[in-house]
């Protein structure tokens, strides 16, 4: 996929792509758990545009590729809400 102009690659395994991260030495106990939530298309753009990558860019570029989210977000969502989904990934380490 590509993330601002990026290709970033997709990961099929979150959970093994999370174990991969934690540092070696340690046993550790690990929970997921995905939520989700409903909010209005404009929230949803508001809360992408705190993300540091859009406060460093280019202000017109950032501006046009929001109007060009919002656009299509409306029209994929003409209720106004947009569905956000989330992992929260805990990690305990344990003797």
């Amino acid at each position: 996929r590509v993330f601002l102009g990026v290709e970033v690659p997709a990961v099929p395994n979150r959970r093994a792509r999370f174990r991969a991260a934690l540092p070696d030495g340690l046993d550790f106990r690990t929970r997921q758990v995905a939520w989700s939530r409903r909010v209005p298309v404009d929230a949803h753009v508001a809360n992408l545009a705190t993300h540091s990558d859009f406060l460093i860019g280019d202000p017109v570029a950032v501006r046009d590729f929001f109007d060009r989210e919002r656009a299509l977000l409306t029209a994929l969502f003409p209720d106004g809400e947009v569905e956000e989904a989330y992992l929260v990934s805990l990690a305990v380490a344990h003797p």
